[in-house]
């Protein structure tokens, strides 16, 4: 991901094919060349276009009026050349001197000296040389191509590419279209940097637990690098580096940095122009003090393809501690892609025993009990399987706790879903789900966990928000029918049932100004944080309501609402104590009717959900998000509901965190690389 766009830059720029010529003896007729005027003076500005069908390999003499219609026909890439002085060495040699610049479709090529070999067919730009399109930026202090034998170097490379962007920046030939005339000669200025996308690297670890908020990712990859590189060869559609060096901080010195070894670039030269990134081994380096080996790693247009280990704890279903490997997915055809993550279950294997499944030959509802293991228990596996099928996308995810023959039915849940977008009147963007479900673990508040043995049914979501003035507003609908197997609320066994019903979630954010605008630090990214931090108070209210109506008769209706203070002190800049982030949401809920199932029956009718974030020293942050019943009539009056607790080491381009569910006895770890979006192009690292 990261070479593709320096190399592309090169390759795309420069494409080997012949120079348009009514003769090639006389150089006179190899372009046309006019005067221009500038405030350093009188400058010549030379026009080159290079055309792979108007002369053959061998470059023989074409007529004028063959030559002219080629011209009009065919594509070709014009390049402008303006500079202190041009002149030609001879027939074959032309050179410019003197602060060059050559002008393309909406880029800009700069550098001291660029010499146009005619007979030879090469290229070679020295000197302060740079290449900016778009959101693409190159510099290096020599650049050589051959364009007969499509073999070019670039000494002392260093780069700003945007993976997103490269195919459309990139694409150098001339358009029918408006000719745009954006390019910045200078832009070095970093600016508008935000935090737009990253890579998570995470077992077990809960979403919730995340210090600061993220939006959704795409691809779990980051689009914007910079990278530096000694030398880099240029054969055909292959590329070469001994060693590359990038980093997703735009800032510097960079926290983060990624040296990748016999790093090898090669085109698929399909539709959308692919590219496959590989590297024989790869070190990630922290703050210039720690050097972690990452293996070899295999990119594809961007799209991490990455072996990752992950950690996790799973004390209900795994025993315990377990570590897991991230395999790179398998394509099983065009549209279905395979992800499998087998596991070892350490804690287990420690123990030589486990409580994590009732006795053999006991029920489904059988109290789980401890008994020995065998090989067989010691290993599980999370796969998941992607695709799509008559323009519904298709997601099927396995849980597996054990390959033991007695033990599996107990140890393997299921998920899967069909979904598929569409409008219907004047509402947009509706979502429509077909589900299949297997043993779906949930938690429903202090009644504990349950388990969904089998569902089967359809729904239709839709999600949106907007901003009014100050306020902020979120929604997610959905309505839904099935039929669910679960534990029975009033006695002992399993029920199955069709439920029917809506549930709504709506979320208002009121923002309070309570703190100086001038604050010097305020809305800043720092060392520690990707994201500005902007000290606040507001109010916050969640509602949600709900309908169920169950085969059996029973109905199940209820309106919860909370209403809450959100408080963010401090700018994150300072070493000590200079982030709080404090949020108190006490709700109540009225309730009418009762649910046949144990997994869905609303029983908390007052609770308090406690969020908090707190810095202690340089970028450690502890979090803990507490929800307890509060309601005094209810026998679970004082109980927990849930409680979440993690410590995170937060930088400004990475973090690390560490997590753990008291309730549902389940941790993990999470690493994560920032990715942001920025203009402008930061110095060298």
């Amino acid at each position: 991901m990261l070479l593709t766009g320096c190399i592309s830059v090169s390759c795309i720029l420069f494409i080997p094919i012949e120079v348009s010529s009514a003769s090639t003896r006389d150089p006179a007729n190899f372009f046309s060349k006019k005067e221009i005027f500038s405030d350093q003076g009188e400058r010549n500005q030379t026009i080159f276009q290079i055309n792979d069908a108007a002369i053959d390999k061998q470059f023989k003499t074409v007529s004028s009026l063959e030559n002219k219609k080629t011209l009009n026909e065919a594509p070709f890439l014009e390049l402008e050349i303006i500079a202190d002085s041009q002149y030609w060495e001879g027939d074959n040699l032309f050179v410019a001197e003197g602060n060059v610049k050559a002008l393309l479709e909406n880029a800009i090529l700069q550098a001291d000296k660029i010499q146009i070999n005619k007979s030879k067919k090469i290229i070679l730009a020295t000197g302060n040389v740079s290449f900016r399109k778009g959101s693409q930026y190159f510099s290096a202090n020599r650049f050589e191509y051959d364009l007969v034998n499509k073999l070019g170097t670039m000494n002392d490379v260093y780069g700003v590419i945007d993976v997103k962007l490269i195919p459309k920046d990139l694409n150098l030939y001339k358009s029918k279209g408006k000719k745009e005339n954006s390019i910045s000669a200078e832009d070095n200025q970093l600016r508008e940097i935000k935090l737009e996308d990253g890579f998570i690297i995470q077992g077990g670890f809960s979403s919730e637990m995340e210090n600061i908020e993220k939006s959704k990712l795409e691809n779990n990859s980051i689009n914007k690098w910079r990278i530096k590189a000694s030398k880099i060869l240029l054969e055909n559609d292959l590329w070469k580096a001994q060693k590359v060096s990038f980093t997703n901080d735009p800032f510097n010195p960079a926290q983060t940095k990624i040296d990748s070894y016999e790093v090898e670039v090669k085109v698929i030269k399909d539709v959308e122009k692919k590219v496959i990134i590989t590297a024989k081994k790869s070190y990630l380096i922290v703050e210039d003090k720690f050097k972690l080996p990452i293996g070899n790693r295999k990119f594809v247009s961007g799209k991490e393809k990455e072996k990752n280990w992950v950690l996790g704890f799973d004390g209900t279903n795994k025993d315990g501690l377990f570590i897991g490997r991230q395999l790179r997915p398998i394509q099983l055809s065009d549209s279905y892609k395979l992800f499998m993550q087998p596991q070892y279950l350490i804690q287990r294997s420690i123990k030589g025993e486990t409580d994590a499944y009732p006795v053999r030959g006991g029920t489904i509802l059988s109290k789980k009990v401890s008994a020995s293991t065998n090989y067989s228990d010691l290993f599980g596996l999370e796969a998941q399987l992607q695709g799509s099928i008559l323009n519904w996308d298709n997601n099927f995810e396995a849980d597996i706790s054990t390959f033991n023959n007695e033990r599996f039915a107990n140890g393997a849940r299921y998920s899967g879903d069909f979904k598929k977008k569409f409008n219907f009147a004047k509402v947009k963007d509706l979502e429509a789900v077909l589900f299949g479900l297997y043993r779906y673990q949930i938690w429903n508040g202090s009644l504990g966990s349950s388990d969904i043995y089998t569902a089967y049914g359809a729904r239709i979501d839709k999600e949106g928000k907007w901003a009014n003035k100050k306020k902020k507003f979120e929604y997610n609908v959905s309505t839904s029918f099935g039929t669910y197997q679960g534990e029975n609320l009033a006695k002992t066994g399993l029920i199955e049932l069709l439920r029917v019903g809506i549930i709504s979630e709506f979320d208002i954010k009121y923002p309070l100004n309570i703190y100086n605008n001038k604050d010097k630090n305020r809305n800043k990214i720092t060392v520690y944080s990707p994201r500005p931090i902007e000290p606040g108070f507001s109010i916050d209210t969640n509602i949600i309501s709900s309908y169920f109506n169950y085969e059996n008769g029973n109905n199940q209706s209820s309106f919860e609402i909370g209403l809450g203070p959100s408080l963010t002190i401090g700018s994150f800049t300072r070493n000590y104590l200079d982030y709080t982030k404090l949020s108190l949401m006490p709700s109540i809920t009225f309730k009418g009717g009762d649910s046949p199932f144990a997994f869905d029956n609303i029983n908390d009718l007052a609770k308090l959900k406690v969020n908090l974030s707190q810095q202690l020293i340089g970028p450690i942050v502890i979090k803990n998000i507490y929800h307890v019943n509060i309601d005094s009539d209810s026998s679970n009056y004082g109980k927990t509901i849930s409680w979440k607790s993690g410590i995170i080491l937060q930088r400004r381009s990475y973090e690390i965190g560490l997590s753990y569910d008291f309730k549902n006895q389940s941790g993990g770890f999470n690493f994560r690389l920032n990715g942001f979006n920025y203009k402008g192009n930061p110095l060298s690292f």
